[in-house]
């Protein structure tokens, strides 16, 4: 990620967009993909992922979208919900 100071790190927190490329890259790396997955809940992607699935034409999975998902699961709230990726559109259904 060309990151060699931990400040630099911050800029994946204070831009939205800042993951958007490497997920561009990870889409092409691997067009066979099922998904691609952002393994950090620092950053922002949540409110991206529709504009990167559609970008990319895969899922968008970031870490914090997952544990809301698991959340979600877990209370037995099974409500889409939109604007967040294919993942936390589809219904839940809660743990028996």
């Amino acid at each position: 990620m060309g990151i060699t100071k931990n400040y630099e790190y911050l800029r994946y927190y204070e831009d939205t967009y800042a993951t958007f490329p490497l997920v561009v890259e990870a889409s092409k790396a691997a067009p066979d993909a099922d998904a691609i997955f952002v393994s950090c809940m620092i950053s922002r992607i949540l409110g991206t992922a529709d504009v990167m699935e559609k970008t990319t034409g895969m899922p968008v999975i970031s870490s914090l979208s997952a544990t809301l998902y698991g959340i979600l699961k877990k209370l037995g709230i099974q409500d889409p919900v939109s604007g967040y990726g294919q993942a936390l559109r589809r219904q839940r259904k809660g743990i028996e």
